[in-house]
């Protein structure tokens, strides 16, 4: 069975050192691997660009998944496939677990665990990579794995500052097919992943801000809001019944917090 295995984690945070060096451990196993970058397609695309603009990461992010998927195809059995990025959203890694599921090849996560500190001073000393407020920004937003979600249900964690790349290569090599059922894997078109998770952030903002205004949001309020939010995303693969859903349930906690 081929294997697909994802890394996570904020920039700087060691993943494209540790996806190195396993894809060495595995190779000298004799197991076929091929490590993908995602930052290579983002500096392909940004090279030139005086200035970062949204679109580039969208385009950077669908023009990694097709890469994924293209070489996992294109693997020959018992092999390993290493998407190297953050992955910072649960709807992303599920993304790549419902990749995994529709080209019948195992799934894994490993969490490269770094502190915010060590990263921030690696990508200070990289020639090239993210703006410090783009660091943080995503270290703030980064979701952890959370092994209820059957996507999310091989997860290993590792500290990005002496990763064990040997206990790493035996849980690659133990992996198992993750899969929610087959009808829902051919149901879910992969490009509507980003849109439910995009447009299910951007209503929730508008919700909360209205209700900042009215001076009826609380912090409990807040992080009860996202989290059914997360839920949402997580469930739902139609971008139009996700946000129905949103407005629905976080209409229903407004409400009462008002009342």
């Amino acid at each position: 069975m081929k294997r697909l295995v994802i890394t996570c984690g904020p920039p700087g945070s060691g993943k494209t050192y540790f996806a190195t060096e396993l894809a060495r451990a595995l190779r000298a196993r004799g197991v076929p691997t091929a490590h993908l970058e995602a930052d290579r397609v983002r500096a392909g695309l940004w090279e030139g660009n005086e200035e970062f603009e949204p679109w580039m990461e969208r385009v950077a992010r669908r023009g990694f998944v097709d890469l994924v998927r293209s070489v996992l195809s294109s693997m020959p059995e018992d092999s390993v496939v290493i998407a190297d990025d953050t992955h910072y959203y649960a709807s992303h890694r599920k993304e790549m677990a419902e990749l995994a599921s529709r080209e019948g090849a195992a799934f894994g996560i490993i969490h490269v665990k770094t502190p915010l500190n060590t990263c921030l001073e690696r990508v200070r000393d990289k020639d090239w990579g993210p703006p410090e407020d783009t660091v943080l920004e995503i270290a703030e937003r980064f979701e952890p794995p959370d092994g209820s979600r059957w996507w999310e249900s091989n997860v290993m964690t590792v500290d990005g500052r002496d990763p064990d790349v040997d206990r790493a290569v035996e849980f690659v090599l133990s992996l198992s097919e993750v899969s929610p059922g087959r009808d829902h894997v051919k149901r879910a078109d992969p490009s509507s992943v980003d849109e439910v998770d995009v447009r299910t952030r951007r209503v929730l903002r508008e919700m909360l801000s209205r209700a900042a205004e009215e001076g009826s949001l609380t912090p409990e309020v807040a992080e009860e809001a996202n989290r059914i939010r997360r839920e949402i995303a997580s469930s739902l693969d139609d971008p139009e019944e996700a946000e129905r859903e949103l407005r629905r349930r976080v209409g229903e906690l407004l409400g009462c917090s008002r009342g």
